[in-house]
């Protein structure tokens, strides 16, 4: 007879516990086909600004400057290449709020990254949210 008690108990006090649910990766299948370019570069500055929607919602925006080295798939860019991909992160949100929070992965100064973006003509967005992936740890000195 406790059991049932306590676990109605025990689901009342949960109840009222802030969720955050994050949405899954992407899979490196579905990467490939979403992403019209994918590029392997080094991170020669990453720039960072917060944009607050309301005082609930606040976001951190990202532009992330690569030197590219290598186009795997896509047309329109070039090794040697300096490119800006966007990306974002949530900050802050209510509680109880359940959706996307933005990209897994923002990189440092001087780390190399693959790309897998959207967009053409110099306004690139990564893919949310693993469309930076960081393939080496060096960071800039």
């Amino acid at each position: 007879m406790r059991s049932p008690v306590i676990c109605s108990l025990l689901i009342i006090a949960l109840a009222g516990l802030p969720v955050h649910a994050e949405v899954p990766l992407l899979t490196p299948t579905q990467l490939e086909r979403a992403a019209k370019h994918i590029v392997t570069g080094k991170v020669q500055r990453v720039y960072a600004s917060e944009k607050a929607l309301n005082k609930s919602y606040v976001d951190t925006l990202f532009a992330v400057e690569v030197t590219l080295s290598e186009i795997e798939k896509g047309k329109g860019m070039a090794p040697a290449q300096v490119i800006f991909a966007k990306a974002w992160r949530m900050k802050k949100r209510e509680a109880g709020w359940a959706g996307p929070s933005g990209q897994a992965a923002i990189p440092k100064r001087g780390q190399t990254v693959r790309l897998y973006l959207t967009g053409d003509n110099g306004a690139y967005d990564a893919l949310s949210p693993n469309g930076i992936q960081i393939i080496s740890q060096k960071l800039a000195d």
